[in-house]
């Protein structure tokens, strides 16, 4: 991120990285974790509350065979739009289910 764009942020905390105008900075933040080669990944909580744990699983070029070997574990599921739990989240995102 240039500096021109981090002047626009008179401070920064964690309140700033939960300002979804602050994407650039976020990206930064993430893109320099991913850099030092040192993490597999990073937990946040989400900008629509702490409550809301995300994930983001670092993949490096030489691990891209199919799936990261960070991840284990795991299950399929059919998705449908009639689940609550996706109609929660097309909700908070203004989201709609297309064919």
């Amino acid at each position: 991120m240039s500096m021109a764009k981090a002047k626009e942020y008179e401070d920064f905390d964690a309140a700033t990285l939960k300002d979804k105008r602050a994407r650039p900075i976020t990206q930064a933040v993430s893109n320099y974790i991913w850099s030092t080669g040192d993490f597999h990944g990073i937990r946040f909580n989400s900008r629509l509350g702490d409550d809301i744990s995300l994930w983001a699983i670092y993949e490096r070029p030489h691990e891209l065979t199919g799936v990261s070997p960070q991840i284990s574990g795991i299950e399929m599921h059919h998705l449908s739009p009639e689940d609550p739990a996706i109609e929660e989240v097309f909700e908070l995102f203004n989201l709609r289910w297309t064919d």
